[in-house]
């Protein structure tokens, strides 16, 4: 376990880059900034990240790891799914919302997509039994890519009692997805 001046020191370094991140794009983000922004020295942030982008690539790597986490406690189609995923999305939700909808979104969505497919497809291809592989993978990535942009379009706009509707039509868009090959 990290000894709290490193979490601190970290959590620093974090918040100062995402404050830029809001701001430009990230081949415009200097390690210098964030480091005065961060109120640290340079050295010390190479003592945990390489240049601003390896930093973006951890912060998204822990966002995955709790987004996968998340995926494994159920099985795709079961309806509770979508609530685990939205609660996730609102544990960091100022993060998650610049992930997924600000600068970096290609490459967060295109991961979360990826953790998405290592999880969940062989339970898709499951639950798809008249489907060949190619079939599975095809409404698959149809359906996991539409969910995922329905999510950032929506998600951070509903009101939480819209979030239940929301979360009811993935759950009939799933199903009703794999239907023809059940």
């Amino acid at each position: 376990m990290s000894d709290i001046r490193t979490v601190v020191t970290r959590r620093l370094i974090r918040d100062a880059f995402l404050h830029f991140l809001r701001k430009k794009p990230l081949n415009e983000i200097t390690v210098r900034e964030v480091c005065t922004e961060a109120g640290i020295n340079r050295s010390t942030f190479y003592k945990y990240y390489r240049d601003c982008f390896d930093l973006l690539d951890r912060i998204i790597e822990e966002e995955l790891e709790e987004f996968t986490e998340a995926l494994k406690q159920y099985d795709p189609f079961d309806d509770r799914l979508s609530y685990v995923i939205f609660d996730v999305l609102d544990h960091h939700r100022d993060l998650n919302e610049l992930l997924l909808a600000g600068r970096a979104s290609e490459n967060m969505i295109r991961q979360l997509l990826a953790r998405a497919k290592d999880v969940c497809f062989e339970a898709w291809k499951r639950n798809m039994p008249k489907a060949t592989e190619r079939e599975a993978e095809m409404v698959f990535t149809c359906m996991t890519t539409g969910i995922c942009h329905l999510i950032i379009l929506d998600f951070y706009s509903a009101k939480p009692e819209e979030r239940k509707r929301l979360a009811d039509f993935i759950h009939r868009c799933l199903k009703n997805g794999v239907a023809p090959y059940t």
